[in-house]
Order: C-alpha cells, then structure tokens, then sequence
C-alpha cells in the first residue's frame, strides 16, 4: 500500500510509511534531504520512524538517490527487509487503512 493510515490496535495514530507490506508489517520510509532536512525537520522524521517500530513493525528507510542510482540495490533492500519481517510473527497492535487518494 502507498502512504496508508496507520493505527495502533487501540487507535492511536502513527506515522503513515511511504510502502507498507501489510502481510508482514513492514514500513518502507523514503527520507529526501530536499524534503526533510530543512530545520527541524530532520530530526523530527528520524523521530517519527520509531512510533512504527514501537508499535511493532519491522522499517527500512531508503533514499530516493538510492533508488534513481541503483534501483536494483534499493529493491534488494526491500526484498531482504521483507524476508526479515517475514520470519517473524506479524505484530496485531497495528491496523492500517488504504488512502484514498
């Protein structure tokens, strides 16, 4: 899913990842400078990533110069995130909705 909302199971929100695989609770971040390095603005994206974690889901964080350079290592990354999550039980402390753009 492309940016969903995401709740904890007591409805909490949290931050809404860039992808998420629902299957295995895994957060896909992509963190441009352009976007999030102006102020305060750095800190409080790193700092909004761990509400995911807390609640149970599995990050990776990529870079959009990682994916426009090297596509084919930015998806290996997935992949390997994916397989990590995959070998864990799935938290049920997050729900997530589909946007609807």
């Amino acid at each position: 899913m492309l940016n969903p909302e995401v709740r904890t199971a007591t409805g909490g929100r949290l931050t809404s990842p860039d992808l998420w695989f629902d299957d295995v609770a895994l957060a896909v971040m992509v963190h441009s400078k352009e976007h999030h390095l102006i102020g305060d603005d750095w800190e409080r994206t790193i700092t909004s990533d761990a509400d995911l974690s807390i609640a149970g889901a599995a990050v990776i964080g990529i870079a959009p110069t990682t994916i426009s350079r090297d596509p084919a290592s930015a998806l290996r990354r997935v992949e390997q995130a994916y397989a990590a999550a995959r070998s864990r039980p799935r938290t049920t402390n997050i729900v997530v909705t589909p946007r609807r753009f």
